[in-house]
């Protein structure tokens, strides 16, 4: 840690949407929010795919996507195998951020987490999110659950602290119902459950203030989840009024929505104020809401059908003295952690999957850490099971999020839904492979679940695996989504115009996909017209749908109409940012305007996220070209954060095989395939990837290549474009060798050397050697092949130096296994 002492307060808004907070603020209804926005940074955070609160909440604190954190729904099975419960921060398999802060020796508060029950033993106060949960009964009688407070010497100051619902009075509700002043005398279900939601976010307030003005703090975080959980009860009525919506319950429900964020900005003004003037504040929520046209007046009978309701974008929000003013584009929830991290001058963590968010004005150690894992695990404080237990449970049955069942329920519903939760996290980190094993299994267990074989099919079509659709689709009853994915599958097919007439025989014409997916079918085919039309009406529908503003500007720029492809691209880019293709074709617009600078940095950004694409190099190599500057001088900055690719090359029977299985001793990652069968030449196998021998036409296999060991025989060596760092380790065998082992192993040994073919092998290591040298970011490493054999210790140690791995050597020595 660098500099100054940091100090950070993170708020948490579950289900902010700054659709909602920016005619407020514009209004003068957020002073609070205005003030932070004033000097600080603000942009859209986009969220993770389930938008499931507890697993995205974790991502927020960890950085990392669901797959890794283990948080996989609302709910688990207890530790007795038979309880259902709400999901624990003990099911969490990392480090959140304030347990990282602690084991540098920072103080961190955190308060009412989602999920951070039972509360853990942080080098501060943490207050789990079981805190205020009142039972349904809301009776006077509240005892603290155990487990959530620590220190748990504060329990007993801390629950006097909470609100009942039954302290709130009329006049406090009538902030919500202004236009309804007899809804207390009617004892409203709507207001009743206000009041709840109002209580709970008043008690977390309060012990968050109170922790804050009572402690000696460097990082706090503190979350609220009332406006998702008003926005589930009161959007439905906030204007515009719906037409399904009824004069009389508009009347008396309209308000709810703007009351809840003025609310919260009242509780933010004051959470500010102690933080003080030299506290980085930064406020987020995990997904926006709904609010405008798509708003849902009834949702389907299934669990977790309030996400639905949820946008894919969040609200970012940061002030203080370390934040540097102005919108940020592209802000990921993954991206929080990172933030935080950078804010108290410390790295970013390699197996995190977020990124610091480009509006820090902090200097920060620019080497990765490879995890803060590795430093000792977290603990979590005694707890029990309780009425607690069961009344979250019945509030989320109440929102919709799980189905009705008790806490003896049985636990394949639990671990049916959460195995899905996490097949769709899978699949949205890109992980497809794994996201299909998963739903293989649940489509098996329950064919009849609807939405189980939906999201397998669109799975197997991401994946390509046309074959296994096409089976599928045969033991399907026809429906709209089976017409819609045969269509889909007829544009994979590069059938378009089949596709488009699939696609035009339904009778909806208010569904925004079904119009994308129409315009893509008549651009495949050539008819620009109709697929601008069809791109039109899916933008009307969905204006903030990235596809469509990326077909709308693929249109434009195939019109080679420049400046308006790049207006739908830079729209597309504030929603999100890691786009690397939306990028190239930036570069390719500017290229278009002759703005070659301009083209140079939209190209260096598109590498940067993609750093092995050929195609998008070369184009930046033109382009640095035609500016006068040279390729190589700005490789080093495109792929400082990339990690090499290591390839082990030599001539056939030169001992690559060997190496490869030195380095998978040595824990390296190898890209492989098991095509070719170990036999008598090479007992322990050949460690070979098939796609290696297309390199001359094909090089796909390098954009998996990144941190791992392939093997490219010297013959292709010099045939790789070499868009990315590269460490080579070459097996140096005498020629004469090299070529005897090589008769032997093709059953026709000689005493005689061929000359002309030493000579030509000869010629080729030369223009290997005057390759790799042309090259600076590619490093090479010569290990002679002999003394490997013979005395291994000092050609090993060059190679773990190399490499900067550290492993005993023994561990390598054993894996030298000549032959011939």
């Amino acid at each position: 840690m660098t500099g100054k002492k940091s100090k950070v307060l993170l708020v948490g808004w579950d289900a902010a949407d700054w659709q909602i907070i920016n005619p407020l603020l514009e209004q003068g209804k957020m002073p609070a929010l205005a003030r932070l926005l004033n000097k600080g940074a603000w942009g859209n955070l986009v969220t993770l795919d389930p938008p499931i609160s507890p697993m995205l909440w974790t991502s927020i604190a960890t950085g990392k996507r669901p797959y890794k954190h283990g948080i996989s729904g609302f709910t688990e099975i207890a530790p007795n195998k038979k309880t259902v419960r709400p999901v624990r921060v003990t099911s969490r398999k990392c480090k959140a951020v304030w347990n990282i802060l602690n084991d540098y020796g920072l103080n961190t508060n955190v308060i009412g987490w989602w999920p951070s029950h039972p509360a853990e033993k942080v080098r501060g106060v943490c207050v789990s999110n079981f805190y205020g949960v009142l039972p349904k009964d809301e009776t006077d009688d509240w005892p603290l659950l155990k487990g959530t407070v620590f220190p748990e010497i504060f329990a007993d100051e801390l629950a006097e602290l909470r609100l009942n619902p039954n302290e709130l009075t009329a006049d406090i509700m009538r902030n919500f119902f202004p236009h309804a002043p007899n809804l207390f005398a009617h004892n409203d279900a709507v207001l009743r459950s206000c009041m709840r939601i109002l209580a709970h976010a008043t008690s977390i307030q309060a012990v968050a203030t109170h922790v804050m003005d009572n402690t000696d703090w460097d990082f706090t975080a503190v979350y609220f989840d009332a406006l998702d959980h008003f926005s589930h009860l009161g959007m439905k009525y906030h204007p515009p009024k719906l037409e399904a919506v009824s004069d009389v319950d508009f009347q008396k429900y309209h308000y709810i929505v703007e009351a809840a964020y003025r609310f919260h900005d009242m509780m933010l003004d004051r959470l500010m104020d102690l933080a003080g003037d030299d506290c980085t504040v930064m406020l987020v929520s995990d997904h926006g809401f709904e609010s405008g046209r798509n708003r849902m007046i009834m949702l389907p009978n299934e669990p977790g059908a309030p996400a639905l309701e949820h946008r894919a974008y969040g609200v970012f929000a940061a002030g203080g003295n370390m934040v540097k003013p102005g919108q940020v584009y592209g802000a990921s929830l993954l991206d929080v952690a990172p933030t935080i991290l950078n804010l108290f001058g410390l790295s970013t963590a390699k197996d995190m999957d977020g990124n610091s968010i480009q509006c820090i004005d902090k200097e920060v150690d620019k080497a990765f850490i490879e995890s803060y894992d590795s430093i000792d695990e977290t603990e979590s404080s005694a707890e029990e099971f309780s009425s607690i237990d069961q009344q979250l449970l019945v509030d989320l049955e109440e929102l919709g999020y799980i189905k009705p069942l008790s806490p003896n329920a049985e636990n394949e519903i639990i671990l049916t839904e959460n195995e899905f939760y996490m097949a769709r996290s899978l699949a949205d980190g890109g992980k497809l492979e794994e996201a299909l094993s998963k739903m293989n299994r649940l489509v098996n267990l329950q064919p009849e679940t609807e939405r189980f074989a939906n999201f397998y099919a669109t799975l197997l079509l991401r994946a390509n695996k046309l074959i296994d659709l096409e089976l599928w689709l045969q033991t399907q009853k026809s429906s709209d989504f089976t017409n819609y994915i045969q269509g889909l599958v007829y544009l994979q097919q590069g059938k378009p115009l089949l596709a488009a007439r699939k696609f035009e025989e339904f009778s909806t014409n208010t569904n925004a996909n079904l119009h994308l997916q129409t315009a893509r079918a008549w651009l495949q085919a050539g008819n620009i017209d109709l697929a601008k039309k069809h791109a039109q009406q899916s933008l009307k529908l969905s204006p903030e749908n990235t596809s469509v503003l990326n077909l709308l500007g693929n249109l434009a720029w195939q019109m080679q109409a420049w400046e308006e492809a790049l207006g739908w691209y830079f729209n597309s880019l504030k929603l999100l940012y890691y786009q690397p293709h939306v990028h190239d074709r930036i570069g390719q617009c500017f290229v278009g305007l002759n703005l070659l600078q301009e083209a140079s940095n939209a190209f260096e950004v598109s590498l940067k996220m993609q750093p092995n694409n050929t195609a998008v190099y070369q184009s930046f190599t033109e382009v640095l070209k035609a500016l006068g500057i040279s390729a190589e001088s700005n490789f080093k900055r495109v792929h400082e954060n990339v990690k090499p690719a290591i390839v082990v090359t030599g001539f056939p029977r030169s001992g690559t095989s060997m190496m490869m299985q030195i380095l998978n001793a040595a824990g390296v990652p190898l890209l492989v395939d098991d095509v070719r069968k170990p036999d008598a030449n090479n007992p322990n196998g050949y460690f070979e990837l098939e796609a290696v021998k297309s390199t001359a036409s094909n090089q796909k296999y390098l954009n998996k290549a990144a941190g791992k060991a392939v093997k490219i025989v010297m013959p292709l060596l010099r045939l790789v474009n070499p868009t990315m760092p590269l460490k080579v380790i070459w097996m140096d065998r005498p020629i004469d060798q090299i070529l005897k082992s090589q008769e032997t192993m093709l059953g026709k040994p000689s005493s005689a050397i061929n000359l002309q073919q030493a000579s030509r092998l000869k010629e080729e290591q030369e223009r290997v050697e005057t390759w790799l040298n042309q090259h600076p970011h590619i490093s090479y490493l010569k290990l002679d092949y002999n003394v490997l054999v013979g005395s291994p210790e000092k050609q090993l140690q060059k190679l773990l130096d190399f490499l900067q791995i550290n492993i005993d050597l023994k561990t390598l020595i054993k894996e030298i296994k000549p032959k011939n």
